[in-house]
């Protein structure tokens, strides 16, 4: 368990936790994907950051995302082909039909296979027949060129549970008990665990062992100090005073640490993490981008915690691994500044999986949506195999009348998929993606929006696409020193238009369904970059060229091309994306609907930002259709208002898409965790047990030899390394 994952977690969950966050491979925006609203140069720095802090904590934590399944089946194939091309290039090939002592190379495959042929049994190695007995020895025998295909286990009885090393050791042969100083270590093999410390008594009899002076715990590259620690191998459990546990980032202390076969429980402690530890997370690229915004430093979250003057104290804090799935609960938990209380959390419980690539709550949840309305209910949780889960929200509803209904959601490493129904509409409401590889995966949705890049959110009465995208970035490619940016996109797919959308007004669907073939791209120059930090204010200049070319299986086609200039720009409060595309369009799609066109031969679009204060933000998303040419006669095509709440460096927002009828909640964090510091009562890590039949075999099979009775079913020390032996009778 990365303790890591704790920090990061509390962190998040205090700020703020969004209701039907999009899952953390979501990387489009809810209008227009990235490219609409974010300046290619802008965006490709900010990613290189990101990246930058990203690969620095996964390196520390060792964490890696969750291989897609075709990837892991891809990666296979090539496992699978480079031990075969191994085998083969470890022989060099020859003639079969030449003879192997005149041939020139090593000896080959061919070369084996006449040896092995040509090989006697029944000769001895000096050249003299062997008696029947030494025959079937050697046939028992595998020769070095032959396969070995009856590979065992070890035997556990050839494993040793606990080895004791140590300059000089006492044995009292009356009581029992061995007394080891100097560079004393205790190796705990099967549990992969190593005590250190200046004197350790074993005692025989009852079967514990006691460590005193700068103790030392060594366990999954971690290091846990303390001043004592006793362990009974009877019960499997150990008691440590003022353990201390310190990472290469963060420090955990208490007073006092339990720790017992399947958990270790910490009491009067705290989480400090003590060097820099960037956290950058959005729950969506939906919504405001506020990490473009420069603001001052010493305005922010981080550098009140780097002072100590934020506190957060929790009375206890519970983090379970079983299998796949990690969870971490949290009661009675206060954030406070000073001697005022930000924010108080009764309890809470969040869930991720081993490569944390999702984060569920069991939190109530609140919002709107086309086809569900206004909603409210509560969070139940349910753990899944494989570390997934699925979260139940029983919900009331309002949309031109008062209903009930529910909404599911799952999410998985690679999957997110979410399904709604309410009374009020009588409608089902499905949307999900499943990644299959690296820049694949699988998008589905059933009257609910769905992703379709630069031509934004669209709905479809129910679709599916099979979705290829891939991004190409390079500096200095056409400008020295300004970045060059390429995407494109490749989908395959079947849509069913809906049969009508408010927003369209007239325009109604064909009620057909039909398969979709298109290919898209988007080419984008910077031209020009200025960035002040200490005065806050930047500049940035842009080229983008897109281009979507799609076939129907009706026969129908549609062609898109547009070029514009893109500018961002910031003084001060104040942050703005515009950009304006030039665009020439044949638009024959026999689901219009879903996928018309709809921004025009002139498209302006606009991001506006302003910066109240440190703890309010306020944003507007608009495009608009200027040369009156949309499919639903109206000039805006997008429509959105953000409020943001919070620190600078750590914002929950609050949005309302008057396109779309959906409100959008989401969490954006911009911060170096760097002198937080997390007070707990109590702190339980708990790891799942063993499967009972693994645990009795186990015990079968490995059971230690004792003249005690008492130690039949605890682990005994084995061996001891030593250099200078005393007993107590030599003594006397």
């Amino acid at each position: 368990m990365n303790n890591k994952f704790v920090t990061l977690l509390i962190l998040t969950l205090i700020t703020a936790h969004s209701a039907f966050a999009e899952p953390s491979f979501y990387t489009k925006s809810d209008f227009t994907g990235d490219a609409f609203f974010t300046p290619p140069a802008m965006q490709e720095k900010l990613d290189r950051e990101n990246a930058a802090a990203n690969d620095s904590s996964e390196s520390s934590a060792g964490n890696k995302s969750t291989i897609p399944p075709l990837k892991k089946l891809r990666l296979t194939i090539q496992e699978k082909r480079q031990e075969r091309h191994d085998r083969e290039s470890q022989l060099a090939p020859t003639d079969p039909n030449a003879s192997i002592y005149n041939s020139e190379k090593d000896t080959s495959e061919y070369a084996s296979k006449e040896l092995k042929e040509n090989f006697d049994e029944n000769l001895m190695p000096d050249g003299f027949e062997a008696d029947e007995e030494s025959i079937n020895e050697s046939k028992k025998a595998k020769h070095f060129w032959s396969k070995d295909n009856d590979k065992k286990a070890e035997n556990p009885e050839d494993t040793e549970n606990i080895v004791l090393d140590c300059d000089n050791m006492d044995y009292d042969t009356e009581n029992y008990c061995l007394y080891a100083t100097g560079n004393v270590s205790v190796e705990f093999v099967k549990q992969q665990t190593i005590v250190k410390a200046e004197k350790i008594t074993y005692d025989r009899m009852n079967n514990t062992i006691k460590a005193e002076g700068d103790v030392k715990i060594l366990k999954n590259g971690q290091t846990i100090t303390g001043e004592y620690i006793f362990v009974d191998m009877n019960e499997e459990s150990a008691l440590i005073e003022n353990p201390l546990t310190k990472t290469s980032t963060i420090e955990i202390r208490a007073n006092k640490g339990y720790v017992y076969g399947d958990k270790i429980v910490q009491e009067q402690g705290s989480i400090i993490v003590d060097e820099s530890y960037p956290i950058n997370f959005a729950s969506s690229r939906s919504g405001p981008q506020l990490s473009q915004m420069l603001r001052p430093k010493d305005q922010s979250l981080s550098e009140d915690m780097e002072k100590g003057l934020v506190k957060i104290k929790a009375k206890e804090l519970r983090i379970t691994q079983k299998g796949e799935l990690e969870t971490l609960a949290i009661r009675h938990a206060n954030v406070k500044k000073g001697k005022w209380t930000i924010l108080k959390i009764p309890a809470v419980k969040i869930y991720t999986n081993k490569n944390h690539d999702y984060a569920e709550t069991n939190i109530w949840e609140a919002g709107s949506a086309r086809g569900l309305g206004m909603y409210v209910g509560p969070g139940f949780v349910f753990e899944l195999p494989k570390g997934s889960v699925l979260k139940a929200i029983p919900m009331l509803n309002y949309d031109s009348g008062f209903g009930i209904g529910a909404v599911g959601r799952f999410q998985s490493g690679t999957n997110f998929t979410q399904a709604g129904y309410g009374t009020t509409n009588s409608k089902i409401l499905i949307k999900g993606r499943q990644k299959l590889d690296d820049n694949l995966y699988l998008q589905y949705a059933m009257n609910d929006y769905i992703d379709d890049w630069w031509f934004g959110k669209r709905r479809p009465k129910y679709g599916l696409s099979l979705v290829y995208n891939k991004a190409y970035a390079s500096n200095g490619f056409l400008l020295k020193g300004k970045d060059s940016r390429y995407t494109h996109q490749f989908d395959f797919g079947y849509f069913h238009d809906i049969d009508r959308d408010r927003h369209f007004g007239e325009l109604m669907g064909r009620q057909i369904g039909t398969t979709r073939t298109r290919y898209m791209a988007e080419a984008s120059q910077n031209f020009y970059n200025y960035v002040n930090k200490e005065k806050q204010t930047a500049l940035s200049f842009d080229i983008a060229a897109q281009l979507a070319a799609s076939v129907y299986g009706t026969g129908d086609t549609q062609i898109v091309g547009r070029i514009g200039p893109r500018l961002h720009t910031q003084w001060k409060r104040w942050m703005q994306n515009i950009g304006y595309f030039q665009s020439v369009y044949d638009d024959h799609s026999p689901v219009p609907v879903y996928d018309a066109y709809r921004y025009g031969k002139a498209n302006l679009y606009l991001q506006e930002y302003f910066r109240i204060c440190k703890y309010l933000t306020l944003s507007w998303f608009g495009s608009m259709n200027l040369s009156n040419d949309s499919p639903n006669d109206k000039m805006f095509q997008e429509n959105a208002f953000y409020l943001s709440v919070g620190p600078d460096d750590v914002k929950f927002n609050i949005g309302y898409d008057v396109v779309r009828e959906g409100t959008f909640f989401t969490v954006e964090m911009m911060m170096d965790a760097k002198g937080t510091k997390i007070d707990y009562d109590k702190m339980v890590i708990k790891r799942d047990k063993k499967p009972k039949e693994e645990v009795k075999a186990s015990n079968e099979t490995a059971k230690p030899k004792s003249d005690f009775k008492n130690t039949e079913k605890a682990p005994v020390l084995q061996r001891a390394v030593v250099e200078d032996i005393k007993t107590v009778e030599d003594v006397l």
